[in-house]
């Protein structure tokens, strides 16, 4: 469903669209494909704990870019935590995967997960639809997930910081297919494309009650 940001959103509408995309990522994720494997085995691991962050962020306008969709950081009375692939809080950085759990999230209320005006278009997605939230999802999961420090111990993506170029190049590489790169594009288009999917859907639904 999208959004017209010239009338007031209701917050039911907001939250349904918001587990609608979180349960589409975490059907794709569920399947075994180039774009689940890249996520280091704990891509629904951390979903879990990021879909809890988005489900109670923030909607609020963050800047005057209607490019920026969700934003992670962290406040002086939340800070980012970092975690080891069994959920504990992490000691020590050795060979293991591993994750972090930013102390905030928002929802830019001018930027793509929400506003179909945004210009934003987000692994080939327009801005306000369910595509654009599923691939603005998986970006900041790549975020989350550390590589072990044998292969250089940094994040699936490097941070955006800021930068629209960078935060553009994150995505293709979550996005596109190539060496390093995930190929969730391919993944998305069967989620909203093929039938099959929604039978892996109920499965998961069943499997989790």
């Amino acid at each position: 469903m999208a959004f017209d940001p010239s009338a007031p959103i209701d917050d039911d509408e907001q939250l349904r669209s918001a587990k609608e995309a979180l349960t589409a990522v975490r059907t794709i994720l569920a399947i075994d494909s180039d774009c689940s494997k890249f996520f280091e085995k704990l891509g629904l691991f951390v979903l879990g704990k990021f879909a809890a962050q988005i489900e109670s962020a923030r909607v609020t306008r963050l800047s005057s870019d209607d490019w920026l969709g969700i934003r992670m950081d962290e406040t002086e009375a939340s800070k980012t935590t970092y975690f080891d692939s069994d959920g504990q809080k992490l000691k020590s950085y050795g060979v293991q995967t591993a994750f972090r759990i930013f102390g905030r999230v928002q929802i830019n209320r001018d930027g793509p997960f929400f506003n179909v005006q945004s210009r934003a278009i987000i692994g080939g997605y327009a801005a306000g639809t369910l595509g654009s939230r599923i691939a603005q999802i998986l970006h900041e999961l790549a975020h989350m997930i550390y590589r072990p420090y044998a292969e250089g111990g940094q994040p699936l993506i490097r941070n955006d910081g800021g930068d629209s170029g960078q935060s553009n190049t994150n995505t293709g590489i979550v996005m596109n297919e190539g060496e390093g790169m995930a190929n969730c594009r391919k993944e998305i288009d069967a989620y909203l494309n093929d039938p099959r999917y929604r039978f892996v859907e109920e499965w998961w639904a069943q499997e989790n009650r």
